[in-house]
């Protein structure tokens, strides 16, 4: 408890410390963080890896963008941003359902499954145009109301992966957390006690797409554009990266991998010719 609140309090004074440029940074690694915190529930926790997270948390930014581009300023955002997150989450869960149905089929070859989806989606959103902008992206989504500042769009980014990242430690205390373990463990061993493993994965599954689509949805108020490039294989393969180096296994670990390598990258990129 005490180093929660620690942590909590250098949330809220960073960026008093490190100015707007870093805290604009860091809330897009925040958001980024709350993604690779799904990932690590599936990959680390109930041992299957998606390969196509990309596809939630970009499904979710298009939907957060088009919800903010029509009702500007509208109390309705207060709804529909947090539907956009659930659409994410609920597509997820469907899609497990149907890839875990039979039986065994949580490895690779679910794991091409989420990446030819992923890929599927970006050619989606590259060629419609009239909806998703192609190419060139949905441009001029306007910010939250009320919070159009860098050090505000931080807060709320900062917000939101403290409380994803207590939902999932939640989660991981809960019966369902301690199955998602076994799982990983001995999937038979689970069969054997009377569980629908498949749809314990699909749950999984659908909580990581959701807290995907937690960050998507405040991607686009935050950026003001949304493309298809993160619907598509270069995040997903992101957020593999950030798991596995900050340790998949462990609560915070994909947090933060997605925060260090982010943050390394936004320093080094321009000193390092081929970092």
């Amino acid at each position: 408890m005490r180093r929660a609140s620690v942590a909590i309090a250098a949330l809220l004074l960073l960026p008093f410390a490190v100015g707007e440029f870093w805290a604009y940074q860091l809330g897009l690694l925040y958001l980024y963080a709350i993604a690779a915190l799904g990932l690590g529930l599936c990959w680390g926790r109930a041992g299957f890896l998606p390969l196509g997270q990309g596809l939630f948390f970009g499904l979710a930014a298009y939907l957060s963008g088009l919800a903010l581009i029509a009702f500007e300023q509208s109390p309705w955002l207060l709804v529909l941003i947090p539907l956009a997150a659930c659409a994410s989450g609920l597509a997820a869960f469907l899609i497990g359902t149907l890839v875990f149905r039979r039986r065994g089929e949580s490895g690779p070859y679910f794991s091409m499954i989420t990446l030819a989806l992923s890929l599927l989606a970006y050619q989606l959103a590259n060629n419609w145009e009239s909806v998703t902008g192609g190419f060139n992206g949905l441009k001029g989504i306007p910010g939250l109301p009320g919070l159009d500042s860098y050090t505000a769009a931080y807060y709320v980014a900062a917000v939101a992966l403290v409380l994803s990242t207590g939902l999932v430690a939640w989660l991981y205390r809960a019966p369902i957390g301690v199955l998602w373990a076994a799982l990983a463990h001995n999937e038979r061993r689970v069969v054997m006690f009377g569980f629908d493993t498949n749809r314990l994965k699909a749950v999984a599954f659908g909580v990581s797409g959701m807290l995907a689509g937690i960050g998507g949805a405040l991607y686009a108020p935050q950026q003001g554009l949304v493309t298809p490039q993160l619907c598509g294989f270069l995040l997903s393969a992101d957020l593999v990266i950030w798991a596995a180096v900050g340790g998949r296994s462990r609560l915070l670990g994909p947090v933060l991998g997605a925060v260090l390598i982010g943050a390394l990258t936004s320093g080094m990129r321009d000193r390092f010719a081929f970092w």
